[in-house]
């Protein structure tokens, strides 16, 4: 089978990057063919185009536009797999209009259902979703850039596509509400890392990834500080991003690590925390940390209470008991399951079923 992997999204290559890439590896691997079309930094490989100057070239770039047509009747593929529509998503739907070839969409985000892709209002509560005109009044940053979402959203609303495939039933539930049909739940891939040996706990608490105000830093130091006043806690941040970190001897900032930098990381903590404060369709740091033996709370937004063997808290004083308690003995482990519904074989098996039945 001949894939064309579309990647409609511009900026730093995340987690959904890897995801497209790690499933790549496993279809080659299979003998199908795979070209993959990004707007953002590639792996090695990946055809891309030049970067949009401005969200103008969102609405009509005809170089994007030749570029992506070019791939199709080049490479002649069998089937298109769409994932994320943002950069470009004027050419890309002109293009896509202008195949017969069926497409398949993964919702790696919230982005089709909200225009901040968060879910959760202001005043922190859950948000059914639905870019409309009443985002504006919600108190939500949506700004001026509401026209161009909207415009967004009817451009995605017409494209003919045959599948929706959901990382977490958290999205295939949002998907189905807002009438994205029909969807499949498929969970991402959870490479296969050593479990850790037990050691005694040091009181060490990692954060992992980027330094925004979605993923709640400050709410996790706030409950560390609350912490420390009755024992010893520490904080190590590997990651970064735009929000400030307290500038204070028990918080450690390592900034992006990898390699066996980050394995060094994983290692010297005892508990991962994943405090996020807005909607998440699937916590891929806290799986991670489950396939490594470290124990992990996570908060309970989106798709992160779906992670096998993860302590959910929703309150700050369930924050305070389970941070307190990790390396103690508590939580499940679920790195069998991860293994065996996480792994690259089972979703490549679960995509090209999908795929076969277009």
């Amino acid at each position: 089978m001949r894939i064309l992997r579309l990647h409609s999204f511009e900026g730093r290559p995340g987690g959904a990057e890897r995801q497209i890439e790690w499933a790549n590896e496993e279809l080659r691997r299979r003998g199908h063919s795979v070209l993959t079309f990004s707007f953002s930094d590639p792996y090695a490989g990946w055809e891309t185009a030049p970067k949009r100057g401005s969200f103008v070239s969102d609405l009509r770039s005809p170089e994007a536009w030749r570029r992506v047509n070019n791939a199709i009747l080049g490479f002649t593929p069998d089937v298109i797999h769409l994932h994320h529509f943002q950069a470009y998503f004027g050419s890309i739907a002109k293009a896509l209009g202008q195949t017969k070839v069926p497409i398949v969409f993964t919702a790696h985000d919230a982005e089709v259902v909200c225009p901040i892709s968060t879910l959760v209002l202001p005043s922190g509560t859950k948000c059914e979703g639905g870019i409309e005109l009443r985002c504006q009044l919600t108190g939500c940053e949506v700004g001026y850039g509401l026209a161009l979402n909207l415009l967004e959203r009817r451009t995605f609303d017409r494209l003919r596509i045959k599948t929706y495939i959901a990382p977490s039933r958290a999205i295939q539930e949002m998907l189905s509400l807002h009438g994205y049909e029909p969807t499949v739940h498929i969970p991402p891939i959870v490479p296969v890392h050593t479990i850790y040996p037990p050691r005694e706990p040091t009181g060490v608490v990692g954060f992992l990834g980027r330094i925004e105000p979605p993923k709640g830093l400050p709410f996790l130091v706030s409950i560390l500080r609350k912490i420390r006043e009755t024992r010893p806690m520490t904080l190590d941040i590997a990651g970064d991003g735009s929000t400030p970190v307290p500038d204070e001897p028990w918080i450690t900032k390592r900034g992006w690590l990898d390699g066996s930098a980050l394995d060094t990381w994983w290692r010297g903590i005892d508990v991962l925390a994943v405090p996020s404060i807005t909607w998440e369709n699937y916590g891929l740091v806290a799986a991670e940390a489950v396939m490594r033996g470290v124990p992990c709370v996570v908060a309970d937004v989106g798709g992160l209470p779906e992670v096998p063997g993860v302590q959910v808290a929703s309150t700050p004083a369930e924050w305070a008991a389970y941070i307190s308690s990790a390396g103690e003995g508590w939580g499940v482990d679920a790195r069998n399951r991860l293994i065996r519904e996480n792994s690259a074989e089972a979703h490549v098996t679960a995509t090209l079923a999908v795929y076969g039945a277009l």
